[in-house]
């Protein structure tokens, strides 16, 4: 990925996979070795995630999208 265009791309149809429930289309954005984190916050989600590879992070984004 080099430039805007293609970044944007990437974004819309992660965001059009995710609205529409499509985990399959939204596990196929990220590639099989990513590390996905999220810093937790003060209140709402205190505590921290990461996770290394598709078996790691596909349950998680899985909950994300039904909920």
């Amino acid at each position: 990925m080099t430039d805007r265009r293609e970044t944007e791309q990437l974004l819309r149809g992660l965001y059009a996979a995710r609205v529409s429930g499509d985990i399959a289309a939204v596990y196929e954005k990220f590639s099989p070795d990513a590390r996905f984190q999220i810093a937790g916050a003060s209140h709402s989600t205190p505590v921290a995630v990461t996770a290394i590879g598709a078996g790691e992070y596909r349950p998680l984004l899985a909950i994300m999208i039904k909920t």
